[in-house]
């Protein structure tokens, strides 16, 4: 049950995967500004069902609820995929705050990116 949010989020706290697949994508190989945010909220929902909150590590639930809060306020309107992952202060926002969630769980960001061939870090 907690394996859900890591793999749910690792993509919208990483900007190496959305460097490669927001930025770069290809037909085969992409990710969707909207869906990730999608997924943010999805997973603060989620946290918040009485049979999941239980087993939620201490500090966990109100982590995604501030980054639902904080996906619901990035506009996407108007800007080019690059200035979203790169120079979009909101985003970034997003982002950061997803890194404290994953935190939160004990996750290793740095090691999902490199099995996902994100970085040169075994």
């Amino acid at each position: 049950m907690l394996e859900y949010f890591p793999y749910r989020l690792a993509p919208l706290a990483s900007q190496a995967a959305q460097r490669r697949w927001i930025v770069s994508a290809t037909a085969d190989s992409y990710l969707v500004p909207e869906e990730l945010l999608e997924d943010a909220q999805d997973a603060a929902r989620y946290a918040g069902l009485p049979h999941i909150r239980g087993s939620l590590s201490a500090g966990l639930l109100p982590a995604l609820e501030r980054l639902a809060e904080l996906a619901g306020r990035v506009d996407l309107g108007g800007k080019s995929n690059e200035a979203l992952v790169e120079r979009d202060p909101a985003w970034a926002a997003v982002r950061e705050q997803t890194r404290v969630c994953l935190g939160v769980l004990g996750f290793d960001l740095s090691r999902w990116e490199a099995a996902e061939g994100l970085s040169e870090h075994p």
